[in-house]
Order: structure tokens, then sequence, then C-alpha cells
């Protein structure tokens, strides 16, 4: 059997030390707590071979660990679940991903429950806030739990209980799950072909947006076409295909693009897209339209839309553009503008915040700023300024 979606081996001393006699108290336990509830048990050398495999997650030799991978992604005995379902009350993210591929090998239904209690319990915030803020989990253990939630997410889709629809939706655009919780999501809602379905409600039309983003094949750009083109379909759904296109490189959608960020009766956030969109597919020849209609667009929408995706996209070019639109007139745009700058030229402000308003500034540079450059934020667009900074300051300590 071919195994897929293995993490990848990391240097298990960056994780917490765990002393040996503690880890064969926990196989114990586990073997304890198999034979205690009830019914038949498994084949003893199973059981024991699966409690003592999970604790080699916690143990400096990533053959073992790989070794184990292996095990547990062609563990068939259900009568070890028991085992597994109690490993995933540890602490260490990598005895939970050994229990996790268990439980997708097997794929019982009896583990759904399990599973979605364990998504409300082990949140992708709270990983981030964790690993980025608190810095009371190591990164290569943010990253295990994060292999964690996928796992969970991909057996929940493979086992179809529609009771799991809410804690997969929960996750659905979360980039760093690469794709797992939208692949659940129309799994479980029985989509075969997102191309062709009108969502039900947002959370399909999420799942559906996020899957046209990641269309791999060039095959589907005609098709991408047909939905960006189609004002029938729900914005989020075009959306997805204008990146899905931006993605591929689609030369042919150009036209289309074009066509539909000029468009004054288009969506503000699929016109925003679309001029983005081309400007990541060919810079030479859109940037200098967008440097002349952008400025000029009377709906503010637009403007800080397609600023926000420049300084995603991390247009080097677009820097001239970016400080440009530190002058619009709409504070949410020249905030916006700001980060984009910084995400795409790593040209950082110093902020100085007062009560009532926060002051971003740029010190003097020779190609953008001769006499340096601040803008003044006021309002909700200040409060939201001021969390951000302020956020951004905790995770620098």
């Amino acid at each position: 059997m071919q195994v897929e979606n293995m993490a990848p081996i990391s240097d298990s001393r960056r994780y917490s030390g765990i002393s040996r006699h503690a880890l064969w108290m926990f196989a114990n336990m586990l073997v304890c707590v198999s034979s205690s509830c009830g019914g038949a048990t498994a084949d003893t050398s199973t059981t024991d071979k699966v409690a003592a495999l999970l604790t080699v997650a916690t143990v400096s030799d990533s053959k073992k660990f790989s070794a184990a991978q292996r095990y547990f992604v062609e563990l068939k005995d259900h009568e070890v679940m028991p085992l597994l379902i109690e490993a995933l009350k540890q602490e260490d993210p990598r005895v939970r991903y050994l229990s996790l591929l268990g439980l997708s090998s097997l794929k019982d239904p009896a583990s759904v429950d399990t599973l979605i209690a364990y998504l409300g319990e082990h949140r992708f915030p709270d990983i981030e806030r964790k690993v980025m803020v608190e810095k009371t989990v190591t990164e290569a253990q943010g990253e295990y739990e994060v292999f964690c939630l996928m796992q969970a997410v991909r057996t929940l889709g493979e086992l179809g209980d529609k009771r799991a629809t809410v804690a997969i939706a929960s996750l659905l655009g979360v980039k760093e799950l690469q794709g797992a919780p939208e692949e659940a999501y129309l799994k479980i809602a029985g989509l075969k072909s997102v191309m062709d379905h009108q969502p039900k409600n947002i959370h399909e039309a999420d799942a559906i947006a996020n899957a046209l983003v990641r269309t791999k094949d060039p095959k589907e750009i005609p098709r991408l076409m047909a939905i960006v083109a189609d004002r029938n379909i729900r914005e989020e759904v075009r959306q997805g295909a204008v990146a899905g296109l931006g993605n591929l490189g689609a030369k042919e959608a150009t036209d289309l693009l074009l066509r539909l960020a000029r468009d004054k009766n288009e969506n503000s956030l699929i016109r925003a897209s679309s001029y983005a969109n081309l400007v990541k597919m060919d810079t030479e020849r859109f940037l200098p339209i967008l440097e002349i209609e952008l400025p000029a667009e009377q709906d503010s929408l637009v403007r800080t839309a397609a600023v926000r995706d420049l300084g995603y996209f991390r247009i080097a070019r677009a820097t001239q553009l970016l400080a440009t639109m530190l002058d619009d007139t709409e504070e949410e745009v020249r905030y916006t503008a700001a980060d984009a700058l910084v995400a795409c030229s790593e040209m950082k402000y110093e902020a100085e915040i007062a009560q009532d308003r926060v002051v971003l500034r740029w010190p003097p540079s020779e190609k953008l700023f001769p006499d340096g450059k601040s803008i003044v934020l006021t309002g909700h667009i200040a409060k939201e300024a001021k969390s951000n900074i302020e956020y951004s300051r905790r995770f620098k300590r």
C-alpha cells in the first residue's frame, strides 16, 4: 500500500523531553485501557505493538518513527481503536498524529464523534497563537498540530458523516491545511464535480471556491472561464475561479478578466480580483494599465481589494502604485496600501499610537519617498491598525 501525506520527519530533539520510564508507563496504560473496555480484545501482539509504536513518536529516531507511520497507515485491527482514542489525549502532537493515522486507516464510523470533538479541542487559531504569540509551542510542534488537524479532517471526509459538516466548515479557507477541509466538505456533501455544482449555502460556496483556486489541470481553463463569466453563480465561487485562472497563468483568459475588471456593473470583488490576477499573470502588460485605472476608480471596495491582492501576491514592481494609493481619499485604502507596500518591498513603517489615531511613518527613501512619508488613521481603521500592530509587537517579542 502506498503511503500518502506523510508528515516530514523532523529532529525530535526539538520536542520537550519525556523519560523512557514515562513512555513505557504510557504504553502499559494503553494496553490496560484496551483490555478493560469490554467485549473482545485485539490480538495481544497487535495491541502491544500499537502501544509500543505510539511511544516511538517521542524517541529521537527518525527511522523508527517513519516505520511507525507506515504501520499505522496499514492498520486493520479495529479492536485497537480504544488505544488510538486514548492516545489523542496525549500532549505530544506526534503521538496524536500516529493515532490519527491509525484511525484513518480503520475508517470506523464509531470514531466520528471523537474526531469531531478533536477539531473542537484543537482549534487552528489557538495553535497559531501558542506558536506565534505565546511561544508555548515550538514551530516543530506546531507543524505536527497542523498535520493532526489535516488528518482528522481527511478521515471525517472519508467517513462521510454529515454530523462533521459544521466542524469542517469552521476550517474552510485556512491555507495552512492545504485544502483538506474543502476536500472533506465536498466529499461529505457528495459533490463529484465542483465545476458543475451550484452551492446551497455559504459553506459549500467557500469549499468550491477554494477547490477552484487549487485547480492544476490547464484543460479546466475553459470551464473556469465559463464560471467567471456567469453572473448567476455565487460571487465566492466566481472569485475562486478567477484565482484559479491566475494560478494557472491562463493567458487566454486575460481579455475576459480585463473586461470584467472594467465593468462598472460587475461585482466589486470580482473586478478587484480580476485586476490583481491580470497583473500577477502578466505584470509587464497589465501593471501600467492598473497604475492608470486604479487611482481613478470610483468604487473604494475595488481599490481596497485590488491593493490587498497586490500585497498578497507580493508583486515587487507594484510598489510605485502602492505608494500612490497611500494618498487615497479613503482611510481603509490607505491602510491596506501601507501593509501591501511592506509585503511587496519590505519598506516597513514606524507606528505612533495615540488614543484616537494611529500615525504610520516611512523614513526618507530615494526611490519612493525622498522626504519621507506619513499617513494618519482614525476611527475604526485606527482601532484595527492598533490591534494588528500590538499583535505584531507581541509576536516579535
